[in-house]
């Protein structure tokens, strides 16, 4: 048995944010990744091997390819399953998700990590804690956070990530953009971007990217009337998302004013008060 905790991991903005903070606060963990045979699983294993992660291990998993969704790779109890790997793997007593506080995926939620620990518990008659490092901010606050603490690591946050729809894998040298004095200012260098830049996962990773004032546009105009027409223009699923998390709320809404909207959207939500109709 080990007396560390394992970090579920991937190449995702979330997990690197994790491994940060866990390091940062010298708590004892390693990394483990678990193949379940998604369409970018070959994809992830190969990043975190260029990269050269440490202190992680590769765990084979089931295959869970039959049961994805071939619109947005959605699997079902994928976090129970891939927990339940990692933990008869390693036999750990804490396994740690990297779910952050406005994370809308329900087998991530604190009522889910709960009964997750008490069914692993009953099973390996010992007690197994299930928790997240990052659930106490919203995903653009982690992103704020680490960028002030790392000013000068903070484009790993761009560089070192991947989250990506597309079953290829693409890297673009290119500029990315930060706001200095209220303008635009594109970056003097170029800078390793992966991912397709065309789909919805890319859309919300570089959206909670600028709250590091880093800002890289897309290359389908469609994703960007996507979420124009679904956050922004109706105003049902506006409300939804401003009580769910305002901060996320306006990320979507500083980068679709950067790149898509002549006419601004006015992002200050501070004085709207809704009241939940759910």
């Amino acid at each position: 048995m080990t007396t560390a905790a394992c970090l579920l991991y991937t190449p995702g903005l979330d997990s690197r944010l994790s491994s940060w903070y866990l390091t940062r606060k010298k708590i004892p963990f390693f990394k483990c990744y678990v193949d379940i045979n998604s369409r970018y699983s070959a994809i992830e294993k190969h990043l975190l091997k260029e990269w050269r992660n440490k202190n992680i291990i590769y765990v084979k998993g089931p295959d869970l390819s039959s049961l994805e969704d071939d619109l947005d790779a959605y699997i079902p109890n994928r976090n129970l399953l891939v927990a339940t790997v990692a933990q008869s793997f390693t036999n750990c007593s804490t396994i740690y998700f990297s779910s952050v506080k406005d994370d809308r995926v329900p087998d991530s939620s604190l009522e889910f990590r709960e009964s997750l620990s008490t069914c692993l518990s009953l099973s390996v008659t010992k007690k197994i804690y299930v928790d997240s490092v990052l659930y106490s901010k919203n995903k653009a606050d982690w992103v704020k956070y680490y960028a002030k603490v790392n000013p000068k690591r903070k484009i790993t946050l761009l560089t070192r990530t991947y989250s990506c729809f597309s079953s290829f894998l693409s890297k673009n040298f290119i500029h990315y953009y930060y706001r200095r004095n209220g303008k635009l200012v594109k970056s003097s260098l170029t800078y390793p971007v992966l991912g397709c830049r065309s789909c919805k996962a890319c859309f919300r990773r570089f959206c909670a990217l600028t709250a590091a004032n880093i800002y890289v546009p897309l290359l389908d105009e469609d994703i960007y009337s996507y979420y124009y027409n679904e956050v922004v223009n109706n105003e049902n699923n506006r409300r939804k998302m401003i009580l769910r998390s305002k901060s996320r709320y306006n990320t979507i809404v500083d980068y679709l004013n950067t790149f898509y909207c002549t006419n601004k959207i006015d992002n200050n939500v501070n004085e709207v008060n809704y009241e939940d109709d759910e």
